[in-house]
């Protein structure tokens, strides 16, 4: 008898080894949907978790390649577990920060598909709504028996975060690869990421006052409200976090990026580390310039702060506005680095800040950049061990020009604030004087300016120029809607390189002609046109017909006179 019962044991443990491994060889087309669309528990507190999953990754069926790919790379790494027991009869998270006799969870409907929880209306009082969220959960979780505790990371505009399709653009910010990745080579812990889904009312949710050139905003304090008193506890009650603040992210870009620095300026203690990507800082007259005091005094020990900026960022908010080559995002984001520094914090340490050449206002380039946010915001400490030197544009006699650099850490890079370089010098001060984080351009010539980061030199050798000036006089025809702005568009960068939202504007004056200046460097020719904003409303011939590109001289100055005859939309 007692022979008979350790067969069927043996037959008992063997189906179930078969059923698993028929599920985990499933791929995500295939996999049945057992979690139907209706009121369920908080996720830690489900039942154990079906075969399905406890594969790697239901939604990403590209990880699992990537893994294999990782595994080749660290042959040393520990393979991942699989369950050797069978699963308690308890829920996975018996244990939890929240404490389950006060606190009453919302009643959510959950979708869960491999590591993945789609909530897609999660109820909100502050914001007299419900917005979406989806929770990515760490490689392993899910593995029978495993009670470990994760760091969680916030991040704005969630349906940005893991699918092109489901992206507002069209591009994610590849989350999931790269969480998966970085912690697997060990750069980063594994963490929960529980994306917030924006909506209609961005704007208002994510800015802290109402700007009237845009008619809006307002709405951060009640965000705010909503991920700190609604949204996370209910996360630190359903699933195995590290509450703290410093185990706990939260991260934006563009007005994502503005309403995290004012949530750590408002709301300090709970998220400590914040990432704020290509900042929105111009929103109301550069409100947020004022928050430094709050910030630096807010960012105490456990907390660390990461911003940054790109030199192509759109025209919006990407404009020269002093005329040095660097942009609004970078300049205005300068200034606030500044004022922190000043303020005492420790850079490297509790702040880093970064400068991204040719980086673009869009989810691609935040991708790219996001391995360094989350290395400094969630890794080990690390020094630099290369600087290079680089230059925001060209150099012309009597002008000033913006320079930066780029220090290199083995798991991310840095922009290295220019007060805490040494031996700054310019071989010819003749030519090229370094005045602070821009180069007063002296006379015609070359120079070599050099800087070091402790025992780390760079070099960069600068020519300065004579620059030409060439201005434009533009005669519209009686035609030109009264409330028009005349734009050049050309294949010069400062006239936008033919991209529809970075044209030259024109000013009117009394003699009703349209006018402006450029100075460039000398060069045989370019190639322009006029138009009124955009390609809808170029010019044309005076029969309608399409006429080919003004060529002009840049060798000396000059004013190139033009008449547009018609507009296209006209």
């Amino acid at each position: 008898m007692q022979m008979r019962k350790q067969i069927f044991n043996q037959i008992a443990q063997l189906s179930y080894l078969i059923a698993f491994c028929f599920f985990a060889a499933c791929d995500e087309d295939s996999l049945p949907d057992t979690t139907p669309d209706s009121a369920l528990p908080p996720i830690s507190h489900l039942d154990a978790a079906s075969p399905q999953d406890a594969q790697e990754d239901a939604q990403a069926p590209a990880d699992a390649e990537q893994d294999a790919e990782l595994d080749a790379q660290n042959p040393d790494a520990e393979p991942d577990s699989e369950p050797d027991a069978e699963p308690d009869s308890q829920p996975l998270d018996s244990e939890t920060d929240v404490d389950s006799s006060s606190y009453e969870p919302p009643e959510v409907h959950v979708e869960i598909s491999g590591r993945y929880h789609q909530i897609r209306a999660f109820p909100s009082q502050k914001l007299n709504g419900t917005r979406e969220v989806i929770i990515y959960l760490p490689d392993g979780y899910n593995d029978y028996g495993n009670q470990e505790r994760y760091p969680v990371l916030y991040m704005h505009d969630g349906q940005n975060l893991f699918r092109n399709e489901l992206a507002t653009y069209g591009t994610e910010w590849e989350v999931d690869e790269t969480v998966n990745s970085w912690s697997r080579m060990g750069r980063i812990p594994k963490m929960i990421v529980v994306g917030i889904y924006s909506t209609e009312q961005r704007i208002y949710d994510y800015t802290p006052s109402r700007d009237e050139r845009f008619h809006d905003g307002g709405g951060a304090e009640a965000y705010a409200q909503f991920l700190i008193e609604e949204l996370k506890p209910y996360i630190d009650y359903s699933l195995r976090t590290m509450p703290e603040m410093e185990h706990t992210g939260l991260i934006g870009s563009s007005l994502g990026g503005l309403v995290s620095l004012y949530i750590l300026a408002r709301h300090p203690g709970v998220f400590g580390r914040i990432g704020a990507l290509s900042n929105s800082l111009f929103w109301n007259n550069e409100e947020a310039l004022g928050w430094a005091d709050d910030i630096a005094q807010n960012l105490t020990e456990g907390t660390r702060l990461w911003f940054d900026g790109g030199s192509a960022e759109n025209a919006e908010e990407g404009e020269d506005p002093d005329g040095d080559g660097l942009n609004q995002v970078l300049s205005e984001s300068r200034q606030l680095l500044d004022a922190l520094l000043a303020r005492g914090l420790t850079y490297n340490d509790r702040i880093a800040y970064f400068e991204d050449v040719g980086g673009f206002h869009n989810e691609a380039t935040w991708a790219r950049r996001l391995p360094s946010v989350l290395s400094f915001l969630f890794g080990e400490p690390e020094t630099p061990h290369a600087l290079k030197l680089h230059l925001y544009g060209s150099l012309f006699t009597g002008q000033k020009t913006a320079w930066g650099n780029t220090a290199v850490c083995p798991n991310r890079t840095l922009y290295w604030p220019v007060q805490l370089l040494s031996n700054l010098h310019s071989s010819n001060e003749q030519v090229v004087r370094i005045d602070g984080g821009r180069l007063d351009a002296i006379s015609s010539g070359t120079a070599t300016i050099s800087a070091h980061l402790d025992a780390l030199g760079a070099s960069l050798e600068v020519s300065v120029q004579t620059p030409v000036s060439i201005t434009f006089s533009v005669g519209v025809p009686n035609t030109t809607p009264a409330d028009a702005t005349i734009y050049v568009s050309g294949d010069l960068g400062v006239l936008g390189s033919w991209e529809e939202n970075a044209m030259f504007p024109l000013h009117l004056g009394s003699d009703g002609r349209w006018t402006n200046l450029i100075s460039i460097p000398p060069q045989d020719s370019f190639e322009y046109k006029i138009t009124r904003g955009s390609w809808a409303t170029v010019e044309k011939g005076a029969d309608g017909q399409e006429i080919g590109n003004r060529t002009a001289q840049a060798l000396e100055n000059t004013t190139l006179y033009c008449e547009v005859a018609r507009w296209s939309d006209q």
